[in-house]
């Protein structure tokens, strides 16, 4: 079977079966270059096996494994994942998701904590990271100030990336949240990505109050 993506020494083979999650029939393709994947049918355009059964599962799976994220945020992951790969996410689909958030657990929410002078290190997992972060306009400053730059001090010195940790639920289902930064180099130097689980030691910043940077960071 000729494969137009696959180069001129590929062997392919097809045959017809079903789907170990959903049971429809389908066909599994396969070649030596690695692919391994199910279609509905044989031939143009080639409509790959979409299986509603598998994706509730992968879904469900994202949920269960994702305790630090609220509900709205799991939605939103998956409505990303849609589009990402192209696939339409049914109201059924989200109704199915809903009912497993409810069985899941009641109510979960997130505290906004701001450090203090008590809290300089804690332990959690990596829910968002804003690259090239604007000190000036986060704050309200006029960027084309003269004395801006002297203001800002080491924060204009360098890219900056904000890292937003949040840690376990407590017995009432609330987590709390963080916020802080680090230079993006150094970032980059860690191999930390979202969703890690790290440790973080900090300070204030010794330009700006309220602003943490990041002294120490580490993959658990």
């Amino acid at each position: 079977m000729s494969v137009p993506t696959h180069g001129p020494d590929c062997i392919s083979k097809a045959y017809k079966t079903r789907c170990p999650d959903c049971g429809n029939d389908v066909f599994f393709f396969t070649c030596n270059c690695g692919t391994k994947i199910f279609f509905d049918d044989l031939g143009y355009p080639w409509p790959e096996h979409h299986c509603r059964q598998r994706e509730i599962r992968d879904a469900i799976h994202l949920i269960r494994q994702s305790e630090r994220l609220t509900d709205d945020e799991i939605f939103r992951r998956i409505e990303e994942y849609g589009k990402k790969h192209g696939r339409h996410i049914s109201r059924e689909f989200f109704e199915i998701i809903d009912n497993e958030l409810t069985r899941r657990r009641k109510e979960f929410k997130c505290l906004e904590i701001e450090f203090n002078e008590n809290i300089k290190g804690l332990a959690g997992q990596i829910t968002g990271l804003n690259k090239d972060i604007n000190f000036a306009k986060r704050f309200g400053f006029d960027h084309t100030a003269p004395f801006i730059k002297d203001l800002l001090g080491e924060l204009s010195k360098a890219p900056f990336t904000e890292i937003i940790i949040r840690d376990n639920p407590d017995k009432n289902n609330h987590s709390r949240q963080y916020s802080v930064f680090i230079k993006s180099a150094e970032l980059k130097l860690t191999g930390i990505h979202l969703g890690d689980m790290i440790t973080v030691r900090v300070r204030e910043s010794k330009s700006l109050t309220k602003v943490w940077v990041v002294s120490n960071i580490q993959k658990i």
